[in-house]
């Protein structure tokens, strides 16, 4: 109802819903970084137990550098930096989606009085409809009844139509 006489709040409350699924997927994603940067790290720590104490020491000093633990590092790496800038990102649609649920509050209260005058009228309205049905199925049913009470044993003009047929098989036909 609101959202038929704002276009503002309806404006707000779509941004609302759009920034909360925005939300959804960065928090989603975050946490396939985070999966990856400790998928990671596990795999440098076993490669780190694999390597001897002198790979060890070459790759410390940077005199030969053990291509795989190093590309478990970077990979972790880059899965933390990666989810850092997705908390940042999250924090800022956070901070969005807080101000414009505020606004959509705010053009909602706006347009409280009149929303609720209408929804009371169609509310009376309905109600009306609804009496009107009702009564409508009573007068039908007195019809109906008046109708069955009226005929008795003769036949009326319904049943000289249908006189002798019986039920789709045709004139004539018994059981």
């Amino acid at each position: 109802m609101a959202r038929e006489l704002s276009p503002e709040y309806d404006a707000r409350v779509n941004h609302v819903d759009r920034l909360r699924g925005l939300i959804g997927r960065v928090e989603k994603a975050m946490q396939h970084r985070e999966d990856a940067a400790i998928g990671n790290e596990r795999a440098a720590e076993l490669r780190w137990r694999q390597l001897n104490p002198a790979q060890k020491t070459l790759h410390v000093a940077g005199v030969l550098r053990d291509p795989q633990f190093a590309e478990y590092e970077r990979a972790a790496g880059q899965a933390q930096r990666s989810h850092h800038r997705l908390g940042v990102r999250r924090g800022t649609l956070t901070g969005q989606l807080n101000v414009n649920e505020r606004l959509a509050v705010a053009a909602l209260d706006k347009v409280r009085p009149e929303a609720e005058r209408i929804l009371l009228q169609r509310q009376q309205t309905a109600e009306a409809a609804r009496a009107a049905l009702a009564a409508e199925r009573q007068a039908t049913r007195k019809r109906d009844l008046e109708r069955k009470r009226t005929r008795g044993s003769d036949y009326d003009i319904e049943d000289q139509r249908t006189q002798g047929h019986h039920r789709g098989r045709g004139r004539g036909h018994s059981r």
